[in-house]
């Protein structure tokens, strides 16, 4: 449902999280997440060699 089919209340809600901002806040905490886990790799690697 998006507001503007609703009453002027959820209106209000849908235009203070904007689609597209919200999905560039979720693209940049994706690219943290996948650069946080190729590190955890790396370090999983660097382990596994010392044993």
């Amino acid at each position: 449902m998006s507001g503007r089919e609703g009453p002027a209340g959820h209106k209000e809600k849908n235009e203070m999280m904007r689609p597209d901002f919200s999905n560039v806040i979720i693209s940049d905490r994706v690219t943290v997440l996948r650069n946080e886990a190729k590190k955890a790799r790396r370090v999983r690697i660097a382990k596994a060699l010392k044993r």
